[in-house]
């Protein structure tokens, strides 16, 4: 498709969501499943977003007639726009696209993110070889400043799920376009299991999600300390009472980036 940049990204000229603040989402995320959605990707889509709270404070809800939202519909191909487009906006997963990592992929892109090979530093970690790339197509192979996109402070990750595959936009079936300075990544890149933990980190990083969860401290002030340190886990906890207002805040503790600071009688650990 030729409106598509990088092969699955749909995004307007003039203006870059992932830089710019007033194109970051507010949660929870309204959204809409297509009639012509297969009932398989339905469910991916369940369970991209049960990843999503399991791991982040991202958070979604059925569409109520806000003037925001995200429809995924069964289009051509698998794409998405790169964050909030203030009026509603499209996420296709056409045939082929019913996988969970492959929603979470594309709803990283509607939340603000590019792909990882798109760094100022890539040639440090890949080799990109442009005269393997289907004519037309070296486009997609594009790298860019920290005016156009940022890397959250974090090292480059070969493990991402954001990363293109060895043999992306090929022009020849069985040679790379793609290969890794690290021999040993080769076979990683372009993985379609689920996050990497850096992909989680740079999520939480940008979306603040870390502050998120402390504004949310009613939700545990009531934890006392017991031989479980997980908060997945306190339910295990049987010698205290505890307030239990949030489960998904606890998962989200137990799993995010960042520490919480609790009085000596209590004992929490977050990472």
């Amino acid at each position: 498709d030729a409106n598509l940049f990088e092969g699955d990204i749909l995004i307007p000229k003039g203006r870059n969501a992932l830089i710019d603040r007033r194109y970051r989402w507010k949660f929870p995320i309204p959204y809409i499943l297509g009639d012509d959605l297969d009932l398989n990707a339905k469910g991916c889509v369940h369970q991209a977003f049960e990843m999503y709270r399991l791991k982040s404070c991202v958070d979604f809800k059925p569409y109520e007639g806000e003037k925001t939202y995200i429809k995924f519909e069964k289009r051509g191909g698998c794409f998405s726009s790169v964050g909030d487009q203030q009026t509603g906006q499209i996420l296709s997963l056409g045939p082929g696209c019913d996988h969970k990592a492959v929603v979470e992929h594309e709803l990283l892109h509607a939340l603000g993110f590019y792909h990882e090979q798109s760094r100022m530093d890539r040639n440090d970690y890949v080799n990109i070889w442009l005269d393997q790339v289907t004519p037309g197509l070296q486009h997609n192979f594009n790298k860019y400043n920290d005016d156009f996109i940022t890397d959250q402070n974090t090292a480059y990750d070969y493990e991402s799920v954001m990363h293109y595959r060895p043999f992306s936009f090929n022009k020849n079936e069985s040679i790379p376009t793609i290969t890794t300075k690290i021999p040993e990544f080769y076979n990683i890149i372009g993985q379609y299991l689920d996050f990497s933990k850096m992909d989680t980190l740079r999520l939480n990083r940008m979306y603040n999600c870390c502050m998120y969860m402390l504004s949310h401290w009613a939700s545990i002030s009531q934890l006392y300390s017991c031989i479980y340190l997980n908060l997945t886990a306190i339910g295990l906890c049987k010698k205290h009472s505890y307030v239990h207002t949030s489960p998904l805040i606890l998962i989200q503790l137990a799993r995010s980036p960042c520490w919480i600071s609790v009085p000596l009688s209590m004992q929490a650990f977050v990472g």
